[in-house]
């Protein structure tokens, strides 16, 4: 009896286990996420357009080296350039051609789009080796990453597997983007030209750098020699972060003293918890009529698109413009850093890495060697840079 009773607790605890690993990697016919069609491109869709082309071993083939030459990731355009053939009537290949354009088309003409998107694909390898039939085609799931459940993958054969979102999966997965970092340099054009339209950043200013280095031969600047990033333990679908500096410094029109901003991309942040020697200007001290200014970094939040970022940033600063005169310099210094950390909204902090770190009043000619920021999430180091004329 007792023999009986242990053979059924053995069996009723392989079906648990069974049933268990059944839902966590559950296998079924692929059908579009409808989340991820209510907003900018179908992620969804894209993904499994691409692994309708991927079944095509040639292209397979061709697509995997390109992604493993190219860590940060590659445009979709480029690795549809990169196929050697399409798929029957050419369908999911001309589709993804289709939302390439309609992504284009979003912020080549209209003015102010409310999304900027670019499609890219990025590899996530194993790290043990791995066969090319084992591929997975994923995305990142809509929404605060605290909210989710699960990220969503499909196999080359079309169907649907579900993956751990803190644990990364022991196969390759190709992961479609379409907030990288592509998408944030034409974000941060557009922010920067959004500024100066608003009167936070001189463009008289960028255009006197060559006549200062006419006249004096020489631009003084400040540049960035080293980062690290804290590891703020980010789900693995996220990949690289797109990283951006929010420079502001102060700049006097006569008696008045008023804000200067610039926004800067920082492509080569690829990971957090590595060390990064840019050697990036970071600082134009022609931007400036005092000996110092702020720096702070932020990632990319895909919840927020640019014109939002620049309302932010300007509504901010305007609140405290009118003090700024009244105030002695390096005061007023503080205060404008200190206006774009408060005009972010609540959930702008929802995300740990979303607002990273601050480093207030660096100074002109001055070296700095592993600045911790105030926040405690990063570590820079710079030098001053005298840059000569020809």
């Amino acid at each position: 009896m007792k023999t009986t009773k242990v053979i059924c607790i053995l069996v009723l605890g392989v079906i648990l286990i069974s049933t268990s690993c059944q839902r966590n990697e559950e296998v079924v016919p692929a059908q579009l996420d409808q989340e991820n069609q209510q907003n900018g491109l179908d992620k969804s869709e894209m993904s499994l357009q691409l692994s309708q082309l991927l079944q095509n071993h040639a292209n397979l083939s061709a697509t995997i080296p390109l992604l493993q030459e190219n860590k940060r990731g590659v445009e979709l355009r480029d690795v549809l350039e990169n196929m050697e053939e399409q798929n029957e009537e050419g369908q999911s290949f001309n589709r993804l051609q289709q939302m390439i354009e309609d992504a284009e088309n979003q912020f080549q003409n209209i003015k102010s789009p409310k999304r900027i998107e670019v499609p890219e694909v990025w590899l996530h390898e194993p790290s043990a080796s791995f066969e090319l039939e084992d591929l997975l085609i994923a995305f990142a799931p809509k929404g605060n990453e605290r909210d989710w459940d699960k990220i969503t993958a499909y196999n080359l054969k079309q169907e649907v597997v579900y993956l751990d979102i803190n644990q990364a999966p022991n196969r390759p997965v190709l992961v479609v983007e379409t907030d990288g970092f592509e998408a944030l340099k034409i974000k941060v054009d557009r922010i920067n030209q959004r500024l100066q339209e608003h009167g936070l950043q001189k463009e008289s200013l960028r255009k006197g750098r060559q006549g200062n280095l006419e006249i004096n031969n020489a631009l003084e600047t400040t540049v960035l020699d080293a980062i690290s990033l804290a590891d703020n333990k980010e789900p693995w679908i996220k990949g690289a972060s797109e990283v951006y500096a929010v420079t502001s410094g102060i700049r006097a029109e006569g008696d008045d003293k008023e804000a200067q901003i610039n926004v800067i991309a920082m492509q080569y942040l690829d990971n957090q918890g590595e060390t990064y020697y840019p050697n990036q200007v970071v600082l134009f001290w022609d931007d400036y009529d005092y000996q110092a200014a702020n720096i702070q970094l932020f990632e990319q939040d895909s919840n927020y698109n640019y014109e939002e970022l620049v309302t932010i940033l300007v509504e901010g600063v305007f609140t405290i413009t009118g003090i700024l005169t009244e105030l002695p310099w390096l005061s007023a210094l503080g205060e404008i850093a200190g206006a774009i950390i408060e005009a972010m909204p609540d959930d702008f902090w929802t995300d740990d890495d979303d607002y990273i770190d601050s480093f207030y009043t660096i100074q002109k000619d001055r070296s700095y060697n592993n600045l911790l920021g105030a926040g405690k999430n990063a570590t820079i180091s710079l030098s001053p840079l005298t840059i000569e004329g020809n």
